[in-house]
């Protein structure tokens, strides 16, 4: 008595049908589902580790950019802004890995940093030192993770 629809395909098909058209984790959950002795053993690239940890930086990335564009309150935007440059510190594999986003935090800080942007913006000088010394500092932190290069999304060897 079967228990789910694997059990009624032939394996053959599941592997040249079904797996060609899965993402990685619709896969290896795909996998788990067959029987011990028809389970794929493929070894995965190194660069799955990689891609894995810049989906899960980007994930956090892009909760913050979202919540920054939603604020209304301009010092409120600041302290997000200030805030989003926090957490990209903590994902150096996005800027060794990832050109674009490496060379949009570079022109964004270096906008920052520049002292008509806060003329325009009317800042409070505190919020002015404070994503000064956060530009500064992700400046600093993107020259000392040099570029390596962009990671493929193939997930086998």
């Amino acid at each position: 008595m079967s228990t789910h629809l694997f059990d009624e395909l032939p394996t053959d098909m599941i592997y040249w049908e079904i797996f060609p058209y899965l993402d990685y984790n619709s896969r290896v959950t795909a996998n788990s589902l067959l029987p011990l002795k028809d389970r794929l053993g493929i070894p995965l690239k190194k660069d799955m580790v990689i891609l894995f940890a810049i989906r899960y930086a980007s994930a956090h990335i892009l909760k913050c950019l979202r919540e920054q564009v939603r604020a209304k309150n301009r010092r409120w935007k600041t302290t997000l802004t200030y805030k989003f440059l926090k957490e990209v510190l903590e994902h150096p594999e996005i800027f060794q890995y990832n050109r674009m986003f490496r060379d949009g935090v570079i022109a964004k800080a270096q906008e920052f940093l520049d002292p008509g942007y806060f003329r325009k913006r009317d800042m409070t000088l505190y919020s002015q030192k404070r994503l000064d010394t956060a530009c500064t500092k992700a400046l600093a932190f993107i020259g000392a993770h040099p570029y390596i290069r962009e990671v493929s999304n193939e997930w086998t060897l």
